[in-house]
Formats: structure tokens, sequence, C-alpha cells
């Protein structure tokens, strides 16, 4: 009779020889689809684009320094949210799972602007509030819990 170690060995070799998998009628947390075929279309739809901003809250077309609209850009390789902000350019991480978006903390260049600064600083938090979101094919809203509280075109 093989020895207590002997079979431990026997049963990983097992184990790797069959790509550790687990069984196929019980999903885990790796194996299972993060998103929903169609949340993965709609990711998709709204990523790798130059959006610009045409309404902040109650804010129409805000423009910022230079008469420059914010803009946001969702890079899908590295997870990062970026653009201009008002004043200064901006670039945190971002969460996308089905109608889910959220923002991790922004990081921005330090320029003073004599416009821009207040739209800026509004942006800033409209990001932190964002909880969902939906499109287009040329308009994209981001929510928070309230509603919404940022519009863009492609």
């Amino acid at each position: 009779m093989p020895r207590p170690t002997v079979r431990v060995f026997a049963c990983l070799a097992l184990l790797l020889a069959a790509g550790c998998k687990p069984a196929a009628n019980k999903p885990t947390e790796e194996t299972a689809p993060v998103t929903a075929p169609a949340a993965k279309a709609s990711a998709a739809a709204i990523t790798d684009i130059d959006w610009n901003l045409t309404g902040l809250g109650e804010q129409v077309h805000p423009l910022g320094a230079g008469g420059k609209q914010v803009t946001l850009r969702l890079d899908a390789t590295m997870h990062r949210a970026a653009g201009f902000g008002g004043c200064n350019r901006y670039s945190g991480s971002y969460s996308l799972r089905g109608d889910s978006l959220s923002f991790g903390a922004v990081m921005a260049t330090r320029m003073a602007c004599a416009d821009g600064m207040e739209l800026e600083a509004a942006w800033h938090k409209a990001l932190e509030r964002v909880v969902t979101y939906s499109a287009t094919e040329s308009t994209l809203t981001l929510n928070a819990a309230e509603g919404p509280v940022a519009s863009f075109r492609k």
C-alpha cells in the first residue's frame, strides 16, 4: 500500500495534468463571466473614445480655460480615465462592469487658470459620485445615485 505522501503527490500530479480546472457545473469567481455579453458590447462602445462634456449638473456646455471643453477618455487597456478638466489635464483609474462605472482618485497637473478652476473642481467632485452610465452611439451620460451628473458627446 502506498504511503500517504505518495498519494498526495499523485493527486497533485493529476490536478496539474488536468489543468487544475474546477468542476464544469460549479462556476467559481474565476470562471464566472464578469459581465454579460450585452454589457461587454456597451462597455466597448464607451471606451477608447474622446468624449466632450456637454452638461455638468445644471451647466449646459460649460467651457474651461481657453474656451476648451472638459474631455474624458476611458482607456480600455490601462483602465485609466484621462482628459482635460477645465484648467489642467487629469488622470485616474476607473472600474466598468455592465452599466456600473466608478472612478478612483484623480490626479491632475497643478496649473492655475483665470478661467476653468471652478468647472474643474465641480468635474472632479462629479467623478467621485458616478455609479452608473448610459450611452447611445454618440452620447454618454454619467449618473450618481440621485440621477445624471454629466453628459458628453463624441
